[in-house]
């Protein structure tokens, strides 16, 4: 979930009961892609990303849905770089790893401080286009590529209460970056991607279990920088590139 089309998903209201979109105040800031985001008590958090100069930005963006307004937020201080995952847990945003330059660095954000805190770093691999879902206290992060543009299966799960990172189960079949991740009733999901080809199969993750199960592919064809997210219960899966694609479809858990 990094790319503009991330932006896109906070810029436009969907209504998942009477199937509709609404056109939402635009984002203010530079255009740009490759950022990232994640929600916070019903607001979004929009930032980083590189605009058409090539020049990586830092800025961070927050959107009220109640108001459709967008307000400016602390910059990120930490190293600006490409692809970088971010997750919400509790209240708190976090952002981790990203690519050229390839770091680890773990970064936290406080919504009511406006303020950003450094963590231990994160112990996997570096990666750049990796992906994440939350489940209870927990981030699970994943997947991307290396610094030699080899995709990578590796999952990691972060927990808030005791701060700690700790290796879970590899995901089975293609190791894939640029992924979709979305997580429904206490299970992870992990769909599309590329690897060695444009990826369209679904794996779902069971925490109680540490174990990854295939689900039912997508019915559309393999992409890469999808966009997805979960509502009541069904994961919702879009847009991307293979070639560029505007189409939506959704997956009952």
């Amino acid at each position: 979930m990094r790319k503009l089309l991330l932006s896109i998903l906070i810029l436009i209201s969907f209504n998942s009961f009477a199937d509709f979109w609404t056109q939402k105040a635009s984002f203010p800031g530079a255009f740009r892609e490759l950022l990232t985001s994640f929600d916070i008590q019903n607001k979004g958090y929009v930032g980083l990303g590189k605009d058409d100069s090539q020049v990586y930005l830092d800025d961070f963006w927050e959107y009220d849905p109640t108001s459709n307004v967008w307000n400016q937020k602390a910059s990120f201080p930490g190293t600006i770089t490409h692809g970088p995952i971010g997750f919400a847990i509790n209240n708190k945003g976090y952002i981790v790893t990203g690519g050229i330059p390839y770091t680890n660095e773990f970064w936290e954000y406080n919504p009511v401080t406006n303020s950003w805190n450094q963590l231990a770093n994160f112990p996997g691999a570096v990666r750049a286009d990796g992906t994440s879902f939350v489940i209870d206290d927990n981030g699970y992060v994943g997947g991307g590529s290396n610094p030699n543009g080899v995709a990578i299966s590796s999952f990691w799960k972060y927990n808030q209460t005791s701060n700690n990172w700790s290796q879970i189960a590899n995901m089975p079949g293609q190791p894939r970056s640029v992924a979709v991740a979305f997580s429904i009733n206490g299970k992870g999901y992990v769909t599309n991607g590329y690897g060695t080809m444009y990826l369209n199969d679904i794996w779902e993750y069971n925490p109680i279990t540490n174990n990854w199960s295939q689900k039912a592919p997508l019915p559309a064809v393999g992409r890469q920088d999808a966009v997805g997210f979960s509502i009541c219960g069904k994961g919702y899966v879009g847009s991307g590139g293979h070639p560029y694609l505007n189409d939506f479809g959704n997956l009952t858990h």
